[in-house]
């Protein structure tokens, strides 16, 4: 009897995966706050006290999924930005993959908008460094627009960055309100325009520069003259 009970027994790995599968369909269909450790495990199948024997906590399962669902759409971020060269274009995917993430899980996104940024521990979190890691990528995107002279170089990144991603969310919030559709591909091509427009090194610009290059040459020149013309 004890032989065939240890031999039924799932890897230690197979459980903690079927517990965070589980966690994550109650925190998606209940919220953080309402789903409780009692959903999980009847979601998963077990008793509770077997998920306590792997998380300590609802906090530590919720950190852990949030976690798992960061790497599910990091790796095809990096891999698309390493094949693209142009930032203009790396920038729209950017914009293209956020809008696409909120479409396909938009009730974890909203616990994410709502409950879990506003946590007391969120910022010393490996969700928070996670997120810090993902929006990194636009900044490294707008500073090598800027090395490369595409985007103009007066402008904070930083301000750059936290204006797509707070505008792109605020769009969103109405699909996850269910008021109307994202369609990210369309909003993208919008978006990234309004954004490049504006940051955008123009060859008005670049006219307008190398008029006030010969203006200050002449004036030298003039300057030049007048001073050998004196007695």
């Amino acid at each position: 009897m004890n032989r065939q009970r240890r031999a039924s027994r799932r890897p230690r790995a197979e459980r903690t995966q079927e517990i965070c599968a589980a966690a994550k369909e109650a925190f998606a269909r209940l919220g953080y706050e309402r789903a409780t450790m009692a959903d999980i495990a009847a979601a998963a199948g077990i008793a509770e006290p077997t998920i306590y024997k792997m998380f300590v906590s609802k906090r530590e399962l919720l950190y852990t999924v949030m976690t798992e669902w960061y790497a599910s759409f990091t790796t095809e971020l990096v891999r698309h930005l390493q094949a693209q060269a142009d930032p203009v274009q790396k920038l729209r995917y950017l914009i293209w993959h956020h809008l696409a993430i909120i479409e396909a899980d938009p009730a974890l996104c909203r616990v994410f908008f709502r409950e879990v940024r506003v946590l007391d521990d969120y910022r010393g979190s490996p969700v928070f460094e996670l997120n810090r890691e993902y929006t990194a990528y636009m900044t490294r995107v707008l500073e090598e627009g800027i090395e490369r002279g595409v985007f103009r170089a007066e402008l904070p990144v930083t301000l750059i960055r936290d204006a797509v991603f707070g505008g792109l969310e605020h769009y969103a919030w109405q699909f996850l309100a269910h008021q109307k559709p994202l369609e990210p591909a369309s909003v993208a091509d919008s978006f990234c325009s309004l954004i490049v427009r504006g940051i955008a090194r123009t060859s008005d610009e670049e006219a307008a520069a190398r008029r006030l290059d010969r203006l200050a040459d002449r004036l030298e020149s003039a300057l030049d003259r007048l001073a050998s013309s004196r007695p």
